[in-house]
């Protein structure tokens, strides 16, 4: 029920705009069988805002007439007096059907209000109530939650009068049209409708009054997280406007997205498709709201357009080569269409598999950048570079990407000799390209005889570590050294390697300089011996393997070492 009591004294003075006939033929005004829908005022009691008039009307598109009449007295829902109805005025509203279309069931009014006496009214709306049936202004101005009649939506479309008047002032003894294209459901959801005037008086409204140019900034697609950004101009007669959002959980899977104020009256936002919403033209709804105007918002419904997202082109790589066991750091892919926050991209052969890359991230619609690594049983061949999205299009480039397998390449060796019969720890190669952790590494004689080295470690692509047991029937000699990479390929140096044959009648002291020291006192903790070496500090070794030790480093010491003890 309209609460407008405490409004009675200013209502008294203001323009009253009823309707008490129709328009088209001019057929006399029938009474509706179903009075109009309750409103509820809650929102209005303390506005600037007042009914000027409230109508029943009934369609009749095949008589291209419109029937009408005034809520009066008797009706406990509206709370309206006389005074607003006939015979203060008796054609303060006239209505043209201009057209009715059968196809899209939209008819075509001129609705024209005529303002009586010399009291001027602002920012005058005539607002169309929703109801169950599907009644609907197809072209309004906005839509308000003001005066909302029960059944249909909780906001109500409406057009404004006066649009081009400073300030929207309808004039005393003035009048003006707009156009209204309203939908007309099919027989038999004919019903009556409840259209009502309403105006601000004496100032301007509070809420904002309008909702303009709306404009999506460049093309979203179907992909998940795609993003791109909306502006919306919001006037406001006081400039004081501080919400605006967009309710759109289908598209962004919040439950609305806040706009931020760019400048003047322009507001905007980046949003994003979150949920894949599939293409084509989708409606949501825009609310603002103003510093002062309470629980008063303005509404509009504005489209949002989600277009086929265009394939992935790939134009190259870089680097466009790895090796096993690579891992690439900020890979980047070169081409257009890249639109989508999250694309999987991989380099795929056919036969064996695909890599998949990392930490992917579209920098702009030509480049993305991520982390490729290279397994080490990967193909050496050339790929293809893959961009896909889950759901949408992909885009392949063919055998723009390689994984090589180098030739290994010698450097120095040390130590570079040995007495056949003795075995060679801790033998350190240098070179380069050295991939893979299965490195094979021997040695050759002239005569094709070969030594195997073990334990090979490959420490990185430039150094390795070996043990090299020479056999006591070794041919004395030079030999050469090959490694074998661990995706194949085979480098071999120079006679880079001494075999020397023993001589038992004249034994040689082959100690490594590192085991030159009298040891004075070990102790044994787990796989480690700790053995004090008198004026050669305390060497540790690992004796994992009692026959075998492996020394692994000396710590110096400042005075003679002659014991050593082990304290956890």
């Amino acid at each position: 029920m309209f609460k407008l009591n405490s409004y009675l004294q200013l209502v008294t003075m203001l323009l009253i705009i009823t309707l008490a006939g129709c328009s088209g033929g001019g057929a006399k005004p029938v009474a509706p069988d179903v009075p109009g829908e309750p409103l509820n005022a809650a929102l209005d009691e303390d506005s600037s805002r007042v009914l000027w008039g409230v109508w029943t009307i009934e369609f009749d598109p095949a008589g291209m007439q419109v029937v009408a009449k005034p809520i009066r007295n008797g009706q406990p829902h509206f709370n309206l007096t006389p005074m607003l109805l006939p015979p203060a005025c008796d054609d303060c509203v006239a209505i043209a059907v201009n057209a009715f279309d059968p196809v899209t069931r939209i008819m075509d009014l001129d609705v024209t209000l005529r303002n009586p006496h010399p009291i001027s009214g602002k920012d005058v709306r005539g607002i169309l109530y929703t109801n169950d049936y599907g009644h609907l202004i197809t072209n309004p101005d906005g839509w308000t939650n003001l005066f909302d009649a029960l059944g249909g939506e909780d906001i109500n479309p409406f057009k404004a009068y006066a649009k081009g008047e400073p300030n929207r002032v309808f004039a005393g003894e003035a009048e003006h049209a707009e156009n209204f294209l309203v939908y007309i459901p099919k027989p038999p959801q004919y019903s009556v409708i409840t259209f009502a005037v309403e105006a601000s008086w004496p100032g301007n409204c509070k809420e904002p009054y309008s909702i303009e140019n709306f404009m999506q900034i460049g093309e979203m697609y179907n992909l998940t997280s795609a993003a791109f950004d909306i502006q919306v101009e919001v006037y406001d007669w006081q400039d004081d406007v501080d919400i605006v959002k967009l309710t759109a959980p289908a598209l962004t899977g919040a439950e609305f997205n806040t706009l931020t104020h760019v400048s003047g009256n322009l507001w905007g936002t980046t949003l994003s498709n979150s949920n894949y919403l599939e293409p084509g033209d989708h409606e949501f709804l825009l609310t603002a709201r103003s510093a002062d105007s309470g629980a008063q918002e303005m509404h509009q419904y504005v489209t949002i357009t989600i277009s086929d997202a265009p394939a992935p082109t790939i134009a190259s790589i870089e680097p466009d080569i790895a090796y096993p066991g690579d891992n690439l750091e900020d890979v980047i892919i070169y081409g257009t269409n890249f639109f989508g926050q999250f694309p999987d991209v991989s380099l795929v052969i056919d036969g064996w598999g695909e890599i998949t890359a990392s930490d992917i991230d579209v920098s702009t619609v030509t480049t993305v950048m991520c982390d490729i690594a290279i397994p080490w049983d990967a193909p050496t061949t050339g790929y293809d570079v893959e961009i896909s999205y889950a759901g949408g299009p992909s885009g392949l480039a063919s055998d723009i990407f390689d994984v090589f397998c180098p030739y290994p390449g010698f450097t120095d060796m040390d130590p570079n000799s040995g007495y056949n019969g003795t075995t060679l720890f801790n033998v350190a190669i240098t070179g380069e390209n050295f991939i893979g952790p299965n490195v094979e590494v021997k040695l050759l004689s002239p005569s094709m005889v070969e030594i195997f080295a073990q334990d090979v470690v490959q420490i990185d692509t430039s150094n390795l570590m070996c043990t090299i047991p020479i056999p006591l029937e070794a041919e004395a000699g030079l030999y050469y050294i090959e490694i074998i990479n661990d995706c194949g390929e085979t480098g071999s140096g120079e006679a880079v390697f001494e075999v020397m044959a023993a001589d038992p009648a004249n034994p040689v002291d082959i100690t490594p300089d590192y085991l030159n020291f009298a040891p004075k006192d070990v102790v044994i903790n787990g796989n480690y011996a700790y053995v004090a070496g008198s004026d050669n500090g305390v060497h540790i070794f690992d004796v994992s393997d009692p026959i075998n030790p492996v020394w692994l480093k000396r710590i110096p010491t400042i005075q003679v070492t002659e014991a050593v003890a082990y304290q956890d």
